[in-house]
């Protein structure tokens, strides 16, 4: 683990000059298949506050987990503090550290407001973090190597963890009997209903025409 050390000397490496807020992140995953997880530290300059974030999902590739910390910590920042800081300054000049190169690379794309979304990987939410632009933050990403600091380092460590966890989380819902939902609706599906003198099977929407046509429409949009 990297040595403690002043948060000057990180935005001096970094070289950030002035600055607003600090976001320092880290994601983990390998693959659309597998769950992904992220982590990052959030640092006002106004009171030095620090907040940490993480999360994870079940199905998310690397590079959607290396961008996630930083949607998901503004998204609370700007309710939280932001539109109140815009108010008495703006913009707010924030700084991302990253050891993805791609989400660096990607994230001044996006944050120049200029250039073509269509070359970053991860459109919609790319998108959304330009909103964030017009809304006041001026953005400037910095690519910097893993563990390059405590901070980079915790962020690591904590988007590992938060992608175990995700993973032990993991539901099953092959042949579950136990979750209410579920039981409720296998227990509909093998419901027949039959003619109490003859026995023969009768399929409800030829007692319910409406509901036949319905329900052939309905198929029929989903075959399609």
């Amino acid at each position: 683990m990297p040595q403690a050390e002043l948060l000057q000397k990180v935005l001096d490496r970094a070289n950030i000059g002035d600055w607003d807020l600090l976001l320092i992140g880290d994601g983990s995953g390998t693959g659309w298949e597998d769950a992904c997880g992220w982590a990052s530290i959030l640092i006002d300059k106004s009171n030095r506050a620090r907040k940490t974030f993480y999360g994870g999902m079940n199905f998310g590739s690397v590079n959607l987990a290396e961008m996630m910390p930083y949607f998901q910590s503004m998204v609370w920042y700007h309710h939280s503090h932001g539109k109140a800081r815009l108010k008495q300054k703006c913009p707010l000049l924030v700084h991302v550290i990253t050891d993805s190169q791609v989400t660096a690379l990607h994230g001044n794309r996006a944050a120049s407001g200029h250039e073509d979304l269509a070359k970053v990987g991860h459109r919609a939410l790319w998108a959304a973090m330009r909103e964030f632009a017009a809304l006041g933050y001026r953005f400037e990403w910095h690519w910097a190597g893993r563990c390059d600091s405590g901070l980079n380092y915790l962020a690591d460590l904590i988007a590992g963890l938060s992608r175990r966890e995700i993973k032990h989380v993991g539901i099953d819902l092959t042949g579950v009997d136990g979750v209410l939902a579920v039981r409720g609706a296998n227990a509909i599906q093998r419901v027949t209903f039959a003619d109490p003198e003859t026995g023969e099977v009768i399929s409800p929407y030829s007692i319910n025409p409406d509901g036949e046509s319905t329900h052939e429409s309905r198929t029929t949009g989903q075959n399609q």
